[in-house]
Order: structure tokens, then sequence, then C-alpha cells
């Protein structure tokens, strides 16, 4: 596996059987939903070109869709996860592959929360 060929979608079909064989149906339709979305509004970037200003220009294109705050908030985590899983291992993500050296990360957007009724 390298990380200079080797894209977002191919790591999951990767990693989907590995860490999330015991995935409800629904959150490995998620993952896919989300990645056709990193895949119309990127060029595809390999693994290792990924960083946080890729991250944010994906954010912002989500928000121009447009897309709700906390669905925008959802895709990004997701992204975010598959990244975590190829980073270096740590205290909190011990199964991590370790083919980059660390991960792309963007704060998520600040959404309003309902107050109750």
């Amino acid at each position: 596996m390298d990380p200079k060929q080797l894209t977002l979608r191919a790591w999951f079909a990767l990693f989907e059987p590995v860490y999330l064989a015991g995935s409800k149906p629904a959150t490995l339709r998620e993952y896919r939903f989300t990645l056709t979305k990193w895949d119309a509004l990127t060029e595809n970037p390999p693994l290792a070109s990924i960083d946080t200003m890729v991250l944010a220009a994906w954010q912002a294109k989500l928000l121009q869709i447009p897309l709700a705050r906390p669905t925008v908030n959802k895709h990004l985590r997701h992204v975010q996860h598959l990244l975590n899983k190829a980073a270096q291992p740590g205290p909190r993500n011990r199964d991590a592959r370790g083919l980059l050296p660390s991960a792309a990360w963007v704060r998520p957007l600040k959404c309003l929360k309902h107050l109750p009724a």
C-alpha cells in the first residue's frame, strides 16, 4: 500500500472489511455516500496529499451545495475517521495502519442547538 497512489475510496475498500465488518448496513451506506460527495467535489487526491487545506476546501464546497451544517459535519467526521485509520497509531487509535505521518483535521462547523419545547 503506497499512500502516494492510494486514494480515499481505495483506502475505504481496504478499510471496510477490517474495521467496519460488524457495522450496520445503514452506516456503510453513509460512508459510501460521503465518498460519493468526496469524489464529486475533489479531484480525488492520494492519501499522502490530503491535508488541512484540502479538507477545508471540501468543507466549503459542501456548504455551497447547500447542505445543513450538521450534515456537513457528519460527512467531515466520516472522512476524518478514514484518514485517522490511515495515520499513525496512538492511545485512542491503536489499530491505525501508519500509512500517513499524521491525519488532516478541520474544526467542525458550529451548529445552533434547538431549545426544548
